[in-house]
This record gives structure tokens, C-alpha cells and sequence, in this order.
């Protein structure tokens, strides 16, 4: 679902020309607008590539030699356009100041912030909750959903959750076994990530300091359409489409009452399975085995079978686009694209 604009934004959207407008005011006061000369972020599904890769680079005028030392400095980028009823834009997820360099040349002078992303910050911080040292060992013994044991962790760090549209069939139904800190110790975004893995949702950061929990799926219509001849248009579109490798999912269950001189037998053993039958004709039979020792139930099987088949399905077929900026689009909306060329 994507954002809702004001009426006069999705004008100006539509406009033949249009003029950028984009904020930058540091911790809610230091606003260095003025002084921007480039910047870039992205938005990706888990965030940035941490061990190479800044969630956002701006560059800064510094001619004047003012500007401040911004390091653990949290910033709200907006980013819109000039519209009938003034500047107006939309505001994208939270990041924060984490390097910063100053740059002299014959060119004049400049100062680089390097950003990071909402899920580098929760990155960086381990979990403890109501664990005890040295290990912080905390389980939650099938007492919470996926939903809400991700909804406890964010509210750890000011985070907001809460879903958008319809919630999927396991998120806010299957309660898992968890154990955190089980070795080495766990940051918040690997339980996380963790955690949305057993579901057949996505995590998306929103503006401030919210998430949203996003449930898209195969047959939902297009939240915006994009053609090659009218508006909205896009310029370039590449679609691929990947075989589906795997094509079949086993999830093997339930290791209780296991003897201790066999321990690779599990008595009570519970297979769970997912496949695509049509891939499975198309190519060949690709399985993938993954075990899940804590789920009990035959239900739960089956359904983190089809949670990581549907996960590979979905992530396996990329598209690439380049459009004007549509203030309206976020990471999961579904889009339609109509090419009249050729």
C-alpha cells in the first residue's frame, strides 16, 4: 500500500516539470538544507551490505568552514517536490550520522556524512532483555507470535510496529520456540530477521522511528502503474525471470524424547513440505532440507515449508526500473507495467 500524497504532490507529480525540494535537518534542529550538493540513500529489504556499504552519502558546502561535527546525529530525510501550496514531500526511514569527513581542494571545501540505516542500528546492538551475565540466555518457551516477540524487540529501541493490509497465516498464529544468545551473543536485526524468516511477511522501516509489517502477495493488484506513454512513465524496465531453484522444501520437526546414544534418530519425527509442481515439470526436482527442531505440530511444519518456498519464489524474480521520483512508492509495493515500444 503505498503512501497517501496531498493532492497538490501527486500534481506536481504530474506536472511536465517539476522542481525537487529535500530536507536535511539534523537531530530535528541543525537544518543544512542550504548546503547540500548531493545525496543518495537506499532501501533495501534486510539493509545495507555492512561490511562495505553506507546506508546514505551526503555532501555538504562547506566554503565557510561551519559546518558541525553531526557523528550519532539522527536524521529525517524528506524528499518532494515544489508544489501550488509550497515545498512538500514525504519522509523516509530514520537514519544516523555514524562517519563523517571534511574535504579541502581547489575546488572549494566540503564535508561527507556517511549514514547508516535503520537496520545497521539495530545491528550494532546486542540483546540482553531479561537475561542474566555472562550469556543474557533468554527462551520464550511457544508464548508469543512471531508478531509479537518482533513488536517487543523494536519497542526495545523506541521502534513502533504495527502491520499494513491483511496479516499472514502464521505471523500472528504460530508461537515459536526461541532462544536467544544461545552463542555467540545476538544483535536485535539477526532475531529479527530471524523471526520474519518463519513468516511469509516482510519488515519494512517507515518514516521516524515506525515499522511495518507487509504481507504482499502474488495475486494483489498494482498499487501504482508505470507505462511507456503516459503518465506515470518509466524511462528504462528490465524484468527477469529466474528458474526456481529449490523447487521443492522439506522441513524436518519435533525432536522431542530423543535418546541421548541416538541422537540423530528423532522419534517423533514431523516432515513438513512445500513444492511448485509446475517448476518441478518445467525443469527438474531441486529439493532443500532444513530442520526445525522446536515445531511440533504438523500444521506448523507444513506452513514453514510453504513460508520458505513462497520467500524463495518471491525473491528470485528481480526487476529493474528507472522512473522519475514517486514520492508514493515504499520497499514492497506492487507495481504495474504497461510498454507500448516496439
Amino acid at each position: 500500500m503505498m503512501r497517501t500524497l496531498t493532492e497538490t504532490l501527486e500534481t506536481a507529480q504530474q506536472a511536465a516539470t517539476r522542481t525537487p525540494y529535500v530536507s536535511i535537518v539534523f537531530n530535528g534542529v541543525t537544518d543544512y538544507s542550504s548546503r547540500l550538493l548531493r545525496i543518495e540513500f537506499t532501501e533495501t529489504p534486510y539493509g545495507a551490505d555492512l561490511s562495505d556499504k553506507n546506508a546514505g552519502i551526503i555532501l555538504l558546502d562547506d566554503n565557510d568552514r561551519t559546518v558541525a561535527d553531526l557523528r550519532g546525529q539522527y536524521l529525517d530525510i524528506v524528499v518532494g517536490l515544489e508544489t501550488s501550496a509550497g515545498n512538500e514531500g514525504v519522509t523516509y526511514p530514520r537514519m544516523w550520522v555514524k562517519s563523517q569527513t571534511w574535504h579541502s581542494s581547489p575546488s572549494g571545501l566540503y564535508s561527507t556524512v556517511y549514514l547508516m540505516d535503520m537496520w545497521e542500528y539495530l545491528s550494532i546492538q546486542e540483546y540482553e532483555g531479561e537475561g542474566e551475565p555472562p550469556y543474557f540466555n533468554v527462551i520464550f518457551n511457544r508464548t508469543d507470535t512471531p508478531y509479537a516477540l518482533m513488536e517487543t524487540l523494536l519497542a526495545d529501541k523506541g521502534i513502533t510496529l504495527s502491520y499494513v493490509g491483511d496479516l499472514d497465516p502464521i505471523i500472528n498464529t504460530f508461537t515459536p520456540y526461541l532462544e536467544i544468545n544461545n552463542q555467540p551473543f545476538e544483535d536485535y536485526r539477526s532475531i529479527l530477521y530471524r523471526l520474519i524468516m518463519m513468516t511469509m511477511s516482510y519488515l519494512r522501516m517507515s518514516d521516524g522511528m515506525t515499522a511495518k509489517i507487509v504481507y504482499p502477495r502474488e495475486e494483489d493488484s498494482p498499487d501504482r502503474n508505470y507505462y511507456s506513454y503516459q503518465m506515470f512513465y518509466f524511462y528504462r524496465f528490465a524484468d527477469t525471470l529466474n528458474e526456481l531453484i529449490p523447487n521443492h522444501i522439506y522441513v524436518y520437526c519435533n525432536d522431542t524424547d530423543v535418546d541421548a546414544e541416538t541422537p540423530t534418530a528423532w522419534p517423533n519425527l514431523v516432515t513438513g513440505e512445500a513444492e511448485n509442481s509446475t517448476a518441478i515439470l518445467r525443469f527438474t526436482e531441486v529439493k532443500r532440507h532444513y530442520l526445525a527442531a522446536s515445531i511440533l505440530t504438523q500444521q506448523d511444519a507444513n506452513d514453514r515449508a510453504t513460508a520458505i518456498l513462497t520467500r524463495w519464489q518471491a525473491e528470485l524474480q528481480p526487476a529493474f526500473m528507472v522512473i522519475p521520483h514517486d514520492c508514493a512508492l515504499e520497499l514492497y509495493d506492487k507495481i504495474g507495467v504497461y510498454d507500448a515500444r516496439g
